[in-house]
């Protein structure tokens, strides 16, 4: 019974996340926390204000905790979708922090002096387009065969991140590092984590059993590297892929003849980072296997760590690794297989 409830609450968080979704885009800003002296515009994500547990995203806790904390610094708090291409009084504000639309049309339309922060949830959208085309490029000429970039990110942030009083990045010192020569002031703050962290009884064959754990965008996330990595590894290696792949089919049938030919390879589909589906499988597994060629800090990464694996990441990930774990090289078949 409780596991049925468990699949309800599911499929409704799924589509309340939805409707909320697209409502939210066409939302003018909404208030969500009061009593402040000052008063600060959120351009980011209205949803998680709406839906108070079950979060699907570490946005969603990043949402709740840029509010908390402008709360916490005297701010009456009112939050608007990065989407939203409405109308808004800005010279009510003291500060706008964000992204978006909003964001960007704030430096046109206020007629007051306002504090203004970029908020940044990856690298250089510059650097990642870069990089994910390059990793297709390289697909292409392994497979034969052309991908449509699947991360590629063109809303108005190169203006707001320029002329922004400062600019904040989710990730580490790697993901600052692309933002280098846009602003004077930029810092860095972590990702969260969606799920608790757990200690596991790991099963004996854990030890040669990789996680691949990620959202869309299977070559930019180096899910082909990974694959043919573990095909061309020790046959006794095993990977498990838990990701949104529906609309990765050009992408899965690259690799039929691979995936046909070996039971070392297991594709479950997107699976809830708090669900018992993945605790059994980080159970079963060492190790989390991540050659992104871009991201802030890699929030999949992140959460398979507080289940207890270990991270075999490229340094595109935006993890650090001070005394654990295992920096793969370059975007290689090669370096990721010597990884392995």
């Amino acid at each position: 019974m409780l596991k049925v409830r468990k699949v309800v609450m599911s499929i409704r968080r799924k589509i309340y996340y939805r409707v909320f979704n697209t409502i939210d885009k066409h939302t003018p800003p909404v208030s969500v926390r009061k009593g402040g002296r000052k008063r600060a515009l959120i351009s980011y994500i209205l949803t998680p204000f709406r839906i108070k547990k079950g979060f699907l995203h570490c946005n969603a806790i990043e949402s709740i905790q840029m509010a908390d904390t402008l709360a916490d610094l005297d701010y009456s708090v009112d939050v608007v979708d990065y989407r939203f291409k409405g109308r808004i009084n800005y010279n009510k504000y003291d500060l706008v922090i964000g992204f978006g639309y909003p964001y960007r049309n704030s430096f046109q339309e206020a007629n007051k002096e306002i504090t203004r922060i970029c908020y940044m949830t990856g690298a250089n959208p510059n650097f990642s387009n870069y990089a994910e085309a390059k990793r297709i490029n390289s697909f292409q000429r392994r497979k034969g065969i052309y991908l449509a970039p699947k991360r590629e990110v063109y809303w108005p942030w190169v203006f707001g991140a320029i002329n922004a009083d400062a600019l904040v990045v989710v990730g580490n010192q790697w993901t600052a590092h692309t933002y280098e020569g846009l602003n004077d002031k930029v810092f860095t703050v972590p990702v969260p984590y969606i799920c608790k962290p757990e200690e596991l009884e790991l099963k004996p064959e854990a030890t040669k059993s990789f996680v691949w754990f990620a959202g869309p965008g299977a070559v930019h996330k180096g899910l082909d590297l990974v694959i043919e990595a573990v095909v061309q590894s020790a046959e006794d290696v095993m990977l498990h892929i838990c990701g949104n792949l529906k609309n990765e089919s050009a992408f899965l049938n690259c690799y039929q003849s691979e995936l046909l030919k070996t039971n070392r390879i297991r594709i479950w589909g997107m699976i809830g980072p708090d669900s018992t589906h993945m605790q059994e499988i980080c159970s079963g597994s060492a190790f989390v296997l991540f050659p992104s060629c871009s991201e802030g800090t890699a929030s999949s990464v992140i959460t398979c760590m507080a289940k207890g694996l270990i991270p075999v990441v490229t340094k595109e990930s935006g993890i650090d690794l001070p005394d654990f774990g295992l920096e793969i090289s370059d975007g290689s078949v090669n370096e990721v297989a010597r990884a392995i």
